[in-house]
């Protein structure tokens, strides 16, 4: 079965929602902000050898990303990686974008819509109608309270009527 993507950019971030049969299926939320987009390619130095052999940290700009597998590279060495995991926001210690050592050109990587696209579902843009919020009646808010809640997303529902 083919799903939608219900999508719609606004200013400084997508959001999309990926239904099937009236049924939320996947949410995404990509702010426009963020350098190192996974599938982005960035040149960059290893800054520091964490685990020789194993991992490192290398620094993109003005972030930092972890290397694994490390490659022989001695610290301050330049270096082409591809990001293969965005950070991830987490209380007390947020983890690191991860990459890997690539020979590719830099690239800024596919945004949302791309890879919604290129997992086979239909994109439907939403922003195109005022007053119409497409995502919020297919149930955008009460997947963001089951992901930030861990209540099930029909119980929610339920509790609302």
């Amino acid at each position: 079965m083919t799903a939608d993507a219900l999508i719609e950019a606004a200013i400084g971030a997508t959001r999309a929602l990926v239904v099937a049969g009236g049924e939320v299926l996947e949410a995404h939320f990509e702010r426009h902000d963020v350098l190192l987009r996974a599938g982005s390619v960035h040149p960059g130095r290893l800054a520091t050898i964490l685990a020789p052999g194993r991992r490192g940290i290398v620094r993109i700009g003005d972030s930092d990303a972890l290397l694994e597998p490390l490659p022989r590279l001695a610290e301050g060495a330049a270096l082409t990686v591809e990001v293969v995991r965005e950070a991830i926001a987490e209380a007390g210690r947020p983890r690191l974008a991860k990459v890997r050592v690539t020979d590719a050109a830099p690239t800024p990587g596919p945004d949302l819509a791309a890879r919604l696209a290129a997992a086979g579902h239909r994109l439907v843009a939403t922003g195109d109608t005022p007053g119409d919020d497409v995502l919020e009646a297919a149930g955008w808010s009460e997947t963001v309270e089951a992901a930030t809640t861990g209540q099930p997303r029909h119980t929610i529902a339920a509790e609302r009527v």
